[in-house]
């Protein structure tokens, strides 16, 4: 699972995910907090804080269902944010071997 997951880093304010995109990758946090937005309507503006995540979690595990999912939530680093990335994809390759 190691060799396949891709590091990727974010700014204070930028979006690792947003809502309604179609869910392709899983996301473990290895540095920094991010904040979790949801919101009964598509504009990020209106959407509330449901909760913080930092280093040792993870989200977006929907991506590796296979399925064309969309993400019910925005993800906004709050600090300088390194992720590990795991593309559902090569996830999909990987259970061949399972």
């Amino acid at each position: 699972v190691i060799r396949i997951l891709d590091l990727q880093v974010y700014l204070p304010g930028d979006f690792v995910a947003r809502k309604g995109e179609v869910a392709s990758v899983m996301y473990f946090i290895s540095h920094g907090r991010v904040a979790v937005l949801v919101g009964s309507s598509s504009r990020v503006s209106e959407a509330n804080s449901l909760k913080t995540m930092e280093s040792g979690e993870h989200f977006g595990e929907i991506a590796l269902t296979g399925q064309h999912t969309v993400r019910t939530a925005w993800v906004k680093a709050e600090t300088y944010v390194t992720v590990a990335a795991l593309p559902g994809d090569r996830m999909q390759e990987l259970w061949l071997f399972f």
